[in-house]
């Protein structure tokens, strides 16, 4: 009788020694699976952050380059006006001294 409960054991152990088999295998292709898409997933958002931070990069230097082309014009402009506002002084200054000699003239009369 024992051993027929020891072989009915071992038949049932075997059994579901299979049935563990089995179910290894189903979770080692999962496991394949499931680490295949977590790398195809990573891979693409990866490239989509690359590609954003290129993007922002692109944006960030036509920004400074528009800039830098707007304080050159400013600088321009501002040196322009320098040399009409010094040219007006100067022209002030000559006016200044031509009517200053002409009082001095007009005084020694």
């Amino acid at each position: 009788d024992k051993l027929r409960q020891a072989s009915s054991m071992l038949t049932m152990l075997r059994q579901e020694l299979g049935y563990l088999r089995v179910q290894v295998t189903e979770l080692k292709g999962c496991t394949a699976t499931f680490g295949s898409t977590v790398e195809d997933t990573t891979r693409s958002v990866e490239r989509r952050v690359i590609a954003q931070l290129e993007s922002r990069r692109r944006d960030t230097i036509t920004d400074l380059q528009d800039m830098e082309d707007r304080v050159h014009d400013l600088q321009v402009k501002l040196a322009g006006e320098k040399d009409i506002r010094q040219n007006e002084v100067s022209q002030w200054s000559q006016r200044f001294t031509s009517l200053q000699t002409e009082k001095e003239a007009l005084e020694r009369q």
